[in-house]
């Protein structure tokens, strides 16, 4: 089995603070961008993805989740599953450790 971090993606209240500081700082790329403000999203080649929220509060911290890619969903769920994490019933490429830690699947990058 093949796994490696496909993107880490965080809550952010200035958005266009965040998304000049990663092109700038880091000359990361956008791979795409969803949404309109108060709730855009935008992607980097490099990993990184952003959400904008409102309020903090509203989720609670900057960590959303972390996205790893594998080419074998089916046993990292059963595994997973297997040491009391809870797959999503509406999403069944992600899950929840029992802490509350999300983790999305993502294919491979080729």
């Amino acid at each position: 089995m093949i796994a490696t971090i496909h993107h880490v993606a965080l809550n952010v209240k200035d958005y266009d603070w965040y998304v000049r500081f990663f092109e700038e700082v880091f000359e990361m790329t956008v791979e795409r961008q969803k949404g309109e403000a108060p709730k855009r999203q935008v992607w980097f080649n490099e990993g990184i993805q952003l959400n904008e929220v409102e309020d903090m509060g509203e989720m609670g911290s900057m960590y959303s989740h972390i996205g790893i890619a594998s080419d074998d969903w089916d046993t990292v769920i059963e595994r997973a599953v297997a040491r009391g994490c809870t797959q999503y019933a509406d999403k069944k490429h992600w899950f929840d450790m029992p802490d509350g830690f999300a983790i999305e699947l993502k294919k491979p990058r080729e």
